[in-house]
């Protein structure tokens, strides 16, 4: 009998068949090593909470029950995969308590004292120490622009001073001046709620100034005279509910960022969504045009399959950072400020920032976004900034923009020294700077500075004073605010340097 011999090769519909398989193949293959790079992640993260915490019960049963003052004194130190922030907690009512937090890519695990529940954490728990310093902290977060200033108090609730103006969000604020922080109106859409993250931007001399919050109930809402996310009205001087009857139906909000004429929020879905002013692309559309209420930012590009877990928005751009800590921007490139290695046209899509170069290696904690440039904090602990750099708020001694990450310099003050948390000034035409506060619990500024001189820059970072009425506090967070820095202290109280006073002085709070 005579064989017939099959015929050799592929036909062009069985060889896209193959290349489909291949396709779908490679995608499962990247989700499985992706699913198991996270947990391994997770697993490092608790393996070294628990191992620092067992060395530091050992240092304390050798050291008449003291913990150390530092992880270094038991040989602890951040690396390029583990992060450490440790506090030593030691007072009258509550000796020798400490918390310890470390993060290993996105992942964060800490144990030890939870000053929120006044409770032992025994075993890693997910999060970052809820609050190193006083449990009755008078101060939970501080904003500041060039004219005005807000803060959420300890009552949950938002307060702003400064320049007067819708921006407040007092209703009976008109221009005149308002000194001290004054609670935003609750009688209308916050009626009830408390809030959790609050954002502002705006100019002096300028009519867009405006403030978001996300509130107690997961939702977003602003006031004063901007695109404030709902068709009507354009401007308020009391907070009024962002529209979520589209793209955010069905959604809460998990991040909020506040631009200069635009406003970018998170959602529980893990895709982003922006309204307002889009002169730039800075909405991330993937399309031109203004939107007065919340439109969905392009997932289809470099966000494909991304989930987003922060965003910062600048004077006409904006940035995100995804759970697998790589970073995105779009809008405005002029000075590079997207990061992409490049500058020039804007991007009215997201783009990636580019992980080759100083960032080789690394993955990104968090950022910052100033009006023209962005900032990080990456997974070595250490700070890196990009784009527009006219006043030093690049941080390495360079004077031209940079349109791709850089090193913070870090030979000088900053030597040995890991971040811990990084703030830009928000979205202005006027001053430019970072503050970070960094592992000693001492904070740290560059760009446009008030610390020896009125009005002095410097391209370098620079520590802030420690004397006058903060008298040795450490700090927790620190905001360059344009027109002044602030200082949350250790002791809960709000601190500021400003136009005449190189040295901190408190802010009489509510």
């Amino acid at each position: 009998m005579k064989w017939v011999q099959n015929k050799q090769g592929f036909t062009i519909v069985e060889l896209l068949i193959v290349i489909v398989v291949i396709g779908i193949l490679a995608a499962i293959t990247i989700a499985a090593y992706t699913g198991i790079s996270n947990r391994a992640a997770q697993s490092v993260a608790q393996t070294a909470a628990q191992q620092a915490n067992k060395k530091i019960q050992t240092f304390a049963i050798s050291n008449n029950e003291t913990a150390p003052d530092t992880l270094a004194t038991i040989n602890i130190a951040s690396d390029n995969t583990t992060n450490y922030q440790y506090t030593l907690i030691s007072s009258a009512s509550r000796p020798n308590q400490y918390c310890v937090t470390t993060t290993v890519k996105t992942f964060s695990y800490y144990i030890g004292y939870d000053m929120s529940t006044n409770t032992w954490v025994t075993n890693p728990k997910e999060g970052a120490c809820p609050d190193h310093f006083a449990a009755n902290s008078k101060v939970k977060q501080v904003v500041g622009s060039y004219d005005y200033q807000c803060l959420i108090a300890s009552d949950n609730l938002p307060y702003c001073w400064g320049q007067g103006g819708e921006h407040l969000g007092i209703a009976s604020s008109s221009g005149n001046y308002v000194y001290n922080p004054t609670k935003v109106s609750t009688t209308g859409a916050l009626n009830g709620k408390t809030v959790k993250v609050i954002g502002i931007a705006g100019d002096q001399g300028m009519s867009t100034r405006h403030t978001c919050v996300i509130a107690s109930d997961d939702l977003p809402y602003c006031w004063g005279n901007a695109h404030l996310g709902t068709a009507s009205p354009t401007s308020s001087n009391v907070p009024v509910a962002v529209t979520t009857s589209g793209v955010l139906s069905g959604k809460t909000v998990t991040a909020l960022a506040v631009g200069y004429n635009h406003t970018c929020v998170t959602a529980s879905d893990g895709r982003a969504y922006c309204w307002g002013y889009q002169a730039d692309g800075q909405l991330g559309t993937g399309v031109s045009g203004n939107s007065t209420t919340p439109l969905a930012v392009d997932a289809f590009g470099v966000l494909s399959g991304k989930q987003l877990k922060q965003i910062y928005a600048g004077y006409n751009h904006t940035c995100a950072v995804s759970s697998d800590g790589l970073g995105y921007c779009w809008g405005a490139n002029n000075y590079g400020q997207l990061g992409t290695g490049t500058s020039g046209s804007a991007s009215l899509a997201p783009v990636a920032v580019k992980m080759t170069g100083a960032l080789a290696g690394k993955t990104i904690r968090t950022m910052t976004v100033g009006t023209t440039n962005s900032c990080a904090i990456a997974s070595d602990g250490k700070a890196y900034c990009w784009g527009g750099n006219f006043s030093g708020e690049n941080g390495n001694a360079v004077t031209a923009s940079q349109p791709e990450p850089v090193a913070v310099d870090a030979t000088g003050v900053l030597s040995g020294k890991t971040i811990l948390s990084i703030a830009s000034a928000s979205p202005n035409l006027y001053r430019y700077g970072t503050c970070v506060v960094a592992s000693d619990l001492r904070s740290y500024c560059w760009g446009t500075q008030h610390t020896s001189t009125n009005n002095s820059t410097t391209n370098v970072p620079v520590l802030l004073s420690n004397g006058a009425d903060m008298n040795g506090v450490l700090s927790k967070r620190a905001v360059h605010g344009s027109a002044g820095m602030f200082v949350i202290g250790g002791d809960g109280e709000l601190y500021r340097y400003g136009y005449f006073n190189a040295d901190p002085v408190k802010v009489v709070l509510p």
